[in-house]
């Protein structure tokens, strides 16, 4: 149907459009109206999937339109616009604001993504990017579980821009992934296979061959035969699409089949269930099988049904046959359809499960739009799990302690569960070997429990473990220092190979590879008493150790991994930028930076009015930043350090040390007074310590996160001269050094007025040091 651009449309749900991206084809606001549909196939004008049982991750809220020049697949890319769409409908409208070329033919390409899609594709488009080569890809760092819940939806439309008499069609758009369903019933506690018994551990939905990571966007939903084209990736063992596990059901020697209690009002009783997104691929001649359903388990010549300690094998396959296709074993897979090999739609008569006392699986296919139903895509935790926000075998947590939270979520039966920190975790030892350490009087992770205390075991109430559960953790500093790398005797950085037990591994490799990791156990134990695991691991950067010169000949500190307000890529490294290889380049504190080195009202006449006078050096330590902030903090006691200084990189640098003691947590306060005070906490590094790090590794391979491409990056340092100038590290390359990087320059920090005020507008980068030891002291 044609649409007359009428205000009426761009009136509906009140939408309208954000530019985004502007082009030189770009002359004057076009004033086009479209209107957007969801096409998939609901009544009640709700998107269908309940992606892991949150309401707002199952609907679409960001639809993007990307506007191409021509028509066709040789269509070019001009510029992309953002909707102001409403989650959970299906129809809006809006205004384009990109201008466009008069009497010229343009295409637009609708793109509607749920939350989980967003952070799990990316959509690269340039000047020189064509319709038929516009492709959602998996990022960085995702994989198939997150592939598996992401839902997004395509379509595209043409039309001549004739000005106030264009008219467009409705950009209709419609799912661009495919769906695939398992529902079983009928599922065999025990088999016999090759003359021995064994217990069914395990049912697995298999493809016979990788996933695609990748597909075009624009799709042809008229042609029913529709074959993706060439330029689709591939991810790695990505096989398996669906794991049902049944060790956590009561195994009973009488009966044939597993007794399972349904966990919703949309499944019957004795039936699994579960359901995933993919991408579309095409049947290949040398593809064997599309789909298996495969049940493994363990010997059981006991008859006890016992599951620990045993291995596991596969006891039977089934192939998959495609009633659709003649009973087809290999057929391709297409986006918009729903692939069921069992139905799930409670309350109708198409809820079929499908046996596996049978010697035949058969696959339904239908079209998304045909299904009446709302298809979960849920399956039935039989026990409870931990759900973090990280990748927990890529993601390293930075050397300074903090706290973190993660999520549980519960088993469908509300089983009892408890967390235990064990005593034993992983770590590089002096010589750079992965050692184990086992030790009670070296825990570095708590749970920290309702009380405030910090816990090694902790255990909900039965009523909590029936919902999601939030909870705290408390990480303490890793400050081990070490000598990799360091000449121990001229105390020069020479980046030699590491002598000792691994003496073909570099300092640098050492040095980038220097965390401890702990296996976090999450046991739920059921209602017939078997106990289930989960583990959550979690790893930790050691600090970077600096040796340097001073006068008493020499010193040692050690470094964060990350600037203040910068933290790691949850989902692991960021090789868009090798430089900043863990720098969240859109951090949520300050780009870490700040504007201001101390003092941030008042005019100060004098040097001594920042550090105290003859109680500590004039300009502050050259070669010592904790003496420096102890000496500012005392001579600046009460309101003014706690006020005054609020904001700068003195006390932003400032991040004290935690202990735990009998549960008891303790972090030193550094404006409590001067005669109890006990001095432990990161620091703004002086110019010495700063420009020891930046010399040392700036020509390595460190991963340093340091951008030492930019001339302008430049890092404060915790020294001052007379004039009130704070010195700063320049990260520019210099060639009168042998390092190729320039040491500390001065530069104004503050801007001085006559009537007292002071302006800040230097901007730089923080790096946080501390001393090894607990005091200041030492070194």
């Amino acid at each position: 149907m044609l649409n007359q651009i009428i205000a009426l449309l761009a009136l509906l749900l009140g939408a309208a459009c954000t530019d985004l991206v502007d082009t030189d084809a770009v002359r004057e606001d076009s004033g086009i109206h479209i209107r957007v549909s969801i096409d998939e196939g609901s009544e009640n004008q709700q998107t269908r999937t309940d992606l892991s049982g949150v309401e707002a991750e199952n609907q679409v809220d960001q639809m993007i339109i990307y506007i191409y020049r021509g028509t066709g697949d040789d269509a070019v890319y001009v510029a992309h616009e953002q909707v102001d769409w409403t989650p959970g409908v299906n129809i809006g409208s809006c205004t384009l604001h990109t201008s466009l070329l008069p009497g010229e033919p343009y295409t637009l390409l609708g793109v509607g993504m749920d939350k989980e899609s967003q952070t799990t594709y990316r959509i690269d488009v340039s000047g020189t990017t064509t319709l038929g080569n516009t492709y959602a890809s998996l990022q960085e760092g995702k994989g198939a579980a997150n592939m598996a819940k992401s839902e997004f939806f395509t379509g595209t439309v043409s039309f001549t821009n004739n000005g106030e008499e264009t008219e467009v069609e409705d950009l209709v758009l419609k799912r661009r992934v495919s769906g695939v369903m398992l529902y079983v019933k009928d599922i065999p506690q025990r088999l016999t296979v090759e003359g021995s018994p064994y217990r069914t551990t395990d049912i697995y939905l298999k493809l016979g061959r990788n996933q695609k990571s990748s597909v075009r966007l624009a799709r042809d939903f008229t042609a029913d035969n529709w074959v993706e084209p060439n330029g689709q990736e591939e991810l790695e063992d990505s096989k398996t699409l669906v794991s049902l596990d049944l060790t956590g059901y009561k195994y009973s020697s009488t009966e044939d089949c597993y007794t399972i209690p349904s966990s919703s009002s949309d499944l019957m009783d004795n039936t699994l269930y579960d359901g995933v997104f993919l991408l579309p691929m095409n049947v290949t001649s040398t593809e064997s099988h599309t789909f298996t359903v495969e049940i493994w388990g363990v010997e059981n010549s006991d008859g006890t049904g016992t599951v620990q300690g045993k291995d596991k094998k596969c006891l039977k396959t089934f192939t998959v046959e495609n009633k659709s296709e003649s009973d087809k074993i290999s057929y391709s897979i297409r986006s918009n359809y729903l692939y069921c090999i069992g139905k799930n739609f409670a309350g109708t008569d198409e809820d079929e499960p499908i046996s596996l006392l049978g010697e035949k699986l058969l696959l339904e296919v239908m079209p998304w739009e045909s299904v009446e139903q709302n298809v979960t895509f849920e399956p039935a935790r039989v026990q409870a799990t931990f759900n973090p926000d990280f990748d927990e075998e890529k993601y390293r947590f930075n050397c300074i302690n903090n706290e973190f939270t993660v999520e549980i979520l519960p088993s469908m039966s509300g089983d009892q569960w408890e967390i235990s920190i064990p005593p034993s975790y992983t770590c590089l030892d002096d010589n750079g070997n992965q050692t184990a350490v086992n030790s009670t009087d070296d825990y570095w992770l708590y749970i920290i429990n309702k009380d405030g205390n910090a816990v090694k075991n902790y255990k909900p109430t039965s009523e909590e473990c029936k919902t999601t559960q939030i909870v705290t953790f408390l990480m303490l500093d890793y400050a081990k220092q070490r000598d990799w790398g360091w000449n121990t005797s001229t105390y020069q950085w020479i980046g030699e190979t590491v002598a000792g037990n691994n003496e073909n591994a570099s300092a640098v490799s050492l040095i980038n590879n220097d965390v401890r990791t702990i296996q976090v156990k999450l046991t739920t134990t059921s209602a017939s008493d078997i106990a289930r695991y989960d583990n959550l691991s979690i790893s930790q950067y050691n600090t970077i150790t600096v040796n340097y010169r001073n006068d008493d000949g020499h010193a040692v500190c050690g470094f964060s991994r990350v600037d203040v307000g910068d933290q790691f890529n949850k989902q692991g490294r960021d090789v868009t930028e090798p430089d900043l290889a863990y720098r969240q380049v859109n951090n949520p504190v300050d780009g870490g930076k700040t504007t201001n080195w101390g003092y941030d009202s008042g005019l100060l006449n004098e040097a001594t009015d920042i550090y105290g006078g003859s109680s500590g050096w004039v300009n502050g330590d050259p070669e010592n930043g904790a003496v420096n902030m102890k000496n500012i903090g005392e001579y600046h006691l009460g309101n003014i350090w706690t006020e005054k200084w609020n904001g700068s990189a003195m006390k932003k640098s400032q991040h004290t040390f935690v202990t735990v003691s009998n549960g008891s947590i303790s972090r030193i306060s550094a404006t409590t007074s001067k005669a109890t005070r006990t001095d432990k906490c990161w620091y703004l590094p002086s110019m010495v310590e700063l420009e020891g790090l930046m010399k040392a590794y700036a020509g390595s391979n460190l991963e340093l996160n340091v951008n030492f491409n930019n001339y302008n990056d430049r890092y404060w340092s915790s020294n001052i001269d007379m004039f009130k100038t704070a010195y700063v590290y320049y990260v520019g390359k210099d060639t009168g050094y042998g390092t190729g990087y320039v040491s500390n320059s001065a530069e104004i920090a503050r801007e001085s007025g006559k009537d007292g005020s002071e302006k800040p507008y230097s901007e730089y980068y923080i790096r946080q040091a501390r001393k090894f030891a607990d005091y200041y002291s030492s070194n």
